[in-house]
C-alpha cells in the first residue's frame, strides 16, 4: 500500500495535490523523444495518484505532451480506488489529471461500457470503492471525445480490463481520432483489419 493512500483514509478527505521529492527530476532524453515522435500517447489505465500522475511531474514530460502532434487518450478505469478515488466521477479522475499536467491536454478518453457484475461490485464495497459513474455532460462542456466499450475481463474475480478487448478499443478510438491524419491512416486500416474493432 502507498503512504499517499494510508494518509489519505486517515485523514478521510480528497488528495489535492501530489508532487515530487525531490521536485527537480528530469525526464529522459530517449523518454521525451518517444512522446514527440509518437502516433497516438495513452495515459492509463492505473492508480491515479500513484502510477499515472507521478510521471507527469517530471521535468520536461509535460512540456513534450503539450508539444507533440498524437492525440492523448486517457483510459479511465472501472473502479474507483480504496485510499485515492472514492467517491470520483469519471470526470473527476480525468480533472486530477489535469490539474498535475495542463488544462486541454487529453483528447478523448476510453471508459468501460459493460456492466459490472453484482458479485464483483460486492467484493468491492468492503472498500468503499464501486463502478466510475461516467459524468458526460462535463466531458462534453470540456470538449473532450469519449469512446466507450465493453471492457472488463470474463472470469475474473475483481474488474479488469480484458488486454484483447482494450487493445480493439484503443485501436479503434486512434482511427476515430486521428485515422485521416496524414501518415497515421494507412497503419490504422492494417491495424483494423487484423483485430476487427467493429466486433467490440
Amino acid at each position: 500500500d502507498s503512504k499517499i493512500a494510508a494518509k489519505k483514509k486517515q485523514q478521510n478527505g480528497r488528495i489535492k495535490e501530489v508532487r515530487l521529492e525531490p521536485e527537480n527530476a528530469s525526464a529522459l532524453p530517449h523518454a521525451l523523444d518517444a512522446i514527440l515522435s509518437a502516433d497516438l500517447i495513452l495515459l492509463g489505465p492505473g492508480s491515479l495518484y500513484t502510477s499515472i500522475i507521478p510521471n507527469l511531474l517530471v521535468d520536461g514530460i509535460v512540456d513534450a505532451l503539450k508539444r507533440a502532434k498524437a492525440p492523448k487518450v486517457y483510459v479511465l478505469n472501472i473502479m474507483t480506488q480504496d485510499g485515492e478515488t472514492e467517491e470520483y466521477t469519471a470526470f473527476d479522475h480525468l480533472d486530477a489529471l489535469l490539474q498535475h499536467s495542463a488544462e486541454g491536454m487529453v483528447d478523448a478518453c476510453i471508459y468501460n461500457t459493460a456492466p459490472v457484475p453484482d458479485t464483483i461490485q460486492a467484493r468491492y464495497k468492503t472498500e468503499d470503492a464501486e463502478p466510475v459513474v461516467m459524468d458526460m455532460e462535463r466531458f462534453r462542456a470540456a470538449g473532450v471525445e469519449m469512446y466507450g466499450y465493453p471492457l472488463i475481463a470474463s472470469g475474473s474475480r475483481f474488474a479488469r480490463h480484458d488486454p484483447a478487448l482494450r487493445a480493439q478499443a484503443v485501436i479503434h478510438t486512434f482511427g476515430q481520432c486521428c485515422g485521416a491524419r496524414e501518415g497515421v491512416y494507412g497503419a490504422y486500416d492494417l491495424l483494423a483489419q487484423e483485430t476487427e474493432p467493429g466486433k467490440i
